[in-house]
């Protein structure tokens, strides 16, 4: 009989410690697929593999602690983390901390926002990925809004890409938005060569020369937006002559 009740003792000792156990690795989330449904961590560098864990696991109530954390937290790597992560969800609910972050004091947060919104397919996310592209004043934030261009399937958005390769006087941004451009047309983008000055010039005379391609005409068709020749810079075929020749 005593052996009987030591054994349940034990037993009833041993569940109480998995139980235990259970609750501590809850808490720490040890990333064994236990964890709760926000962002936890002393330190930036727990805050964002917290982050990048609800993101990949996407339990219940996820999305809004991404969305928290990327409106309240003082951290500008860590919102920017946040906002990352929220491009996994892309939902109604966190759109109002998206919008937010294409405001924020930080280049590197509203590169993020952009990105993400352009995960969301209307009219308002792609103009204000236009906003964007054309007037904010950091060339990292300019190429957040290049990638949320590339992300939206939209007429619009192909046109503002083409204002971003043509007018933006930093070759990085011209560059990737005639990336996103040549995506978008089904071809892919090799580069130019030279020195930033030549490499301008050069990209300035493929978007004059993607003007007469029949999707971008369509597009800015679309968009309500004539096309803007640029004679300066387009090259002709060898059969037509040169516009620039026939001036002098």
């Amino acid at each position: 009989m005593a052996t009987g009740k030591a054994n349940a003792l034990l037993i009833a000792a041993g569940i109480v410690i998995v139980a235990a156990g259970a609750t501590l690795l809850a808490t720490l989330d040890l990333g064994w697929g236990w964890g709760a449904d926000r962002v936890e961590g002393l330190t930036r560098e727990d805050q964002v593999r917290s982050i990048g864990r609800l993101a990949d696991r996407r339990p219940s109530g996820a999305a809004q602690a991404l969305a928290d954390a990327a409106t309240k937290e003082p951290d500008p790597e860590v919102r920017q983390a946040a906002l990352v992560g929220l491009a996994r969800f892309a939902t109604p609910d966190a759109r109002t901390a998206v919008d937010q972050g294409t405001h924020d004091t930080s280049a590197r947060v509203r590169a993020a926002a952009a990105a993400t919104l352009g995960t969301y397919r209307d009219e308002a996310a792609v103009n204000r990925l236009g906003e964007m592209v054309l007037g904010d004043p950091e060339p990292e934030a300019r190429l957040g809004a290049v990638t949320g261009l590339g992300r939206h399937r939209s007429a619009k958005a192909l046109v503002f890409l083409m204002d971003a390769a043509e007018k933006d006087m930093a070759v990085e941004v011209a560059t990737a938005a005639l990336a996103q451009l040549y995506y978008k047309l089904g071809m892919q983008y090799t580069g130019t060569q030279g020195q930033a000055d030549d490499r301008r010039t050069a990209i300035r005379r493929v978007v004059e020369n993607l003007k007469d391609d029949v999707i971008v005409v369509e597009a800015y068709r679309r968009a309500g937006r004539p096309i803007v020749r640029n004679p300066a810079y387009y090259v002709p075929p060898l059969t037509e002559p040169d516009p620039r020749a026939q001036r002098r």
